[in-house]
């Protein structure tokens, strides 16, 4: 199996020290399994925020009918715009997992917690898991087919009704609980294991998965590396399903 690392370090209109976290994982990973097919997007200091989400999404495009499998690295969950642009454009089935629904008007601005209104179309089913935020949008604006909050899959004892299958699996790492994975800027209570993602995921069909995304870790806050073991062991389960 062919795999590809992409590392997204930008932290638009969000906290600046989530660019941190792709940069450090490159390093990370890069001691591990030495520096082939592994590509870093940053920022040119002459290009605007807007031309680098569509270089990265025409980047992206090319190296995604090239590898079996993307595993992608970026900064706060908006770097992840160009991701699920080519998500609906190649019509792939995604689930979120996250603590937030990110499409919450920001007066204008675009923001991590408001990206997702800037994909335009709906060829595919997208799924949100694990949310435990409470605030809806004043015009109920819904991105997301089906959201299932932490309440109701823990009520439900884990078990998940999602049966096609999934091409686009995205993780914003407050998706745990904030003593489990501490290393974010927008930590959140009531969250989930490990044990408890693992259990969720082996109910997906992953067999045709082509895309793991990962973002908000925050480097800073992780001391002693806890946290990029935990994303790299995230990455070893999925890629071993």
């Amino acid at each position: 199996m062919k795999i590809a690392y992409i590392f997204i370090p930008l932290a638009y209109n969000g906290p600046c020290v989530t660019e941190s976290g792709p940069k450090v994982m490159q390093f990370e990973i890069s001691k591990r399994y030495g520096n082939k097919d592994m590509y870093m997007f940053e920022l040119k200091w002459n290009e605007t925020p807007k031309d680098y989400m569509s270089r990265v999404y025409e980047n992206i495009l090319c190296l995604i009918q090239k590898y079996d499998k993307l595993i992608i690295l970026g900064g706060n969950h908006l770097s992840l715009l160009p991701v699920y642009w080519i998500a609906e454009a190649m019509q792939f089935n995604s689930v979120t997992f996250d603590a937030h629904r990110d499409y919450i008007k920001s007066k204008g601005l675009i923001t991590h917690a408001s990206f997702l209104r800037y994909i335009k179309g709906h060829k595919t089913n997208r799924y949100i898991v694990g949310f435990r935020d409470q605030i809806r949008d004043d015009d109920n604006y819904d991105f997301f087919d089906s959201e299932i909050s932490a309440e109701v899959l823990k009520e439900s004892k884990l078990e998940l009704e999602i049966k096609e299958s999934i091409q686009f699996l995205d993780i914003d790492v407050d998706f745990f609980d904030e003593n489990v994975f501490p290393y974010t800027y927008c930590k959140k209570p009531n969250g989930f294991t490990m044990d408890e993602f693992q259990k969720i995921t082996k109910q997906l069909d992953l067999e045709s998965l082509k895309i793991i995304s990962v973002s908000e870790y925050i480097q800073i806050l992780d001391y002693n590396k806890i946290g990029v073991e935990f994303i790299l062991e995230i990455l070893a389960n999925l890629l071993t399903k």
